[in-house]
């Protein structure tokens, strides 16, 4: 269920979606690989 919070709090931007999706598991630097679109997906995560 949190998995269907993250996508629906995300907008219709997929990158932001996807970067939601992922966040729980980028550790570091490791943000730095993924576009920018991705990257704010992951900083503006909601909170578990």
């Amino acid at each position: 269920m949190n998995y269907l919070a993250h996508l629906h709090l995300s907008g219709l931007n997929k990158d932001v979606m996807l970067g939601n999706f992922i966040a729980d598991g980028i550790r570091g630097q490791r943000y730095l690989d993924y576009p920018t679109g991705v990257q704010k997906g992951i900083f503006d995560a909601p909170l578990d």
